[in-house]
């Protein structure tokens, strides 16, 4: 009896069996390229205090470089005393110690604000920050916008700031190379 039901739809139970194995290969690969946290990586913990994270989204894989090479991640922004608490996850193989005096810049990684945290990781004789170890307020920073710069002079030089500019259009129109060769000599 069960041999004759193995006959008629033991066909079916192999398609099936092939795939769920598919679904489980395709379901693994999207996992671990969603920045999935694996349990054996060798990583460790640093919390940044800054005063603002303007269009800061832990989970989107917003990396934590030093010297523009990706060492770790933003994963998470807290709220405490007013302050972000931004933590980055730091891959120990490629940055193997944060000092105590090390600083931490938030900077634009394009126009469209897309952040990415900048790391200093400090020298010795400083010593080693501790696993979840905080950098301190007073050695961050973050990007200043140009509405704040704006907002900052009184009405007539915002009037004539936007003279300016309106005016450097018509004035650089055609001039490219001219002006690309006066930011090299500068």
């Amino acid at each position: 009896m069960m041999r004759r039901q193995l006959e008629r739809y033991g066909r079916w139970l192999i398609v099936l069996a092939v795939l769920m194995a598919v679904a489980a290969v395709c379901a693994g690969y999207i996992l671990v390229n969603q920045r999935l946290s694996l349990p054996f990586r060798d990583t460790y913990q640093v919390k940044v205090e800054l005063q603002t994270v303007p269009g800061l989204t832990p989970g989107l894989g917003q990396p934590a470089n030093v010297a523009g090479v990706k060492v770790g991640m933003i994963t998470g922004v807290k709220l405490r005393d007013g302050r972000a608490i931004v933590e980055l996850e730091i891959n120990r193989g490629k940055l193997p110690v944060v000092r105590d005096n090390a600083h931490a810049t938030l900077v634009p990684n394009s126009p469209l604000k897309d952040l990415q945290m900048e790391l200093f990781p400090g020298r010795p004789p400083a010593r080693p920050l501790p696993d979840g170890g905080l950098i301190p307020i007073a050695r961050t920073s973050v990007p200043i916008d140009s509405d704040e710069l704006t907002n900052a002079l009184d009405a007539d030089t915002r009037t004539f700031f936007n003279i300016l500019t309106t005016g450097s259009a018509e004035a650089l129109k055609g001039r490219g190379k001219d002006l690309r060769a006066l930011f090299a000599a500068l």
